[in-house]
């Protein structure tokens, strides 16, 4: 009997609550980051790819949508805090949602050069990149083959750094 109870417990192993051992050398998943900060990692992470040319379009593709959806509650809430940037970061908010169907040319001009809202001031225009840009990406990333845009990318999210920058200037 002793020796059936030594092979459960071998087999099955000795924690408690029936729950599986833990592997002590896999290291734990880093917890997600959120807001703003998680906006500034995940393009410092596409940077990251972009210069060291191991991401392939769909990777890119993938990380940038993610991104966009990083971004849309983060620009979403600055447009609720400062009312006088609302109809400015609507735009680039109704434009994620158009993503997949315009191209990023049609992108632009809608945010920027169709002149149906006027100049917002600079911390609206920064808040409003934070979505604009990277969805800007996606649409470049479908119409253009990587080797060409890389460099063009690569200005952008550097471009969206400096608009991380300048929000975390006005906290």
């Amino acid at each position: 009997m002793l020796g059936v109870f030594a092979c459960v417990l071998l087999i099955g192993g000795c924690t408690a609550g029936n729950e599986p051992p833990q592997d002590s050398a896999a290291p734990a998943a880093p917890p997600p980051v959120d807001g703003l900060a998680g906006v500034r990692v995940q393009t410092q992470a596409l940077i990251t790819t972009l210069r060291s040319a191991a991401g392939t379009s769909v990777d890119l593709d993938t990380k940038s949508r993610q991104l966009v959806e990083t971004a849309l509650p983060v620009a979403g809430a600055f447009a609720h805090q400062h009312a006088e940037c609302a109809e400015y970061i609507t735009l680039a908010l109704d434009g994620a949602a158009l993503m997949d169907a315009l191209s990023a040319e049609q992108l632009e001009r809608s945010w920027y050069h169709d002149g149906s809202v006027p100049p917002a001031p600079a911390h609206c225009q920064h808040a409003q990149d934070l979505v604009a840009r990277p969805v800007r990406m996606v649409a470049e990333l479908r119409e253009r083959e990587l080797p060409e845009s890389r460099a063009e990318l690569l200005v952008t999210l550097e471009a969206l750094l400096e608009d991380i920058a300048a929000l975390e200037r006005l906290r």
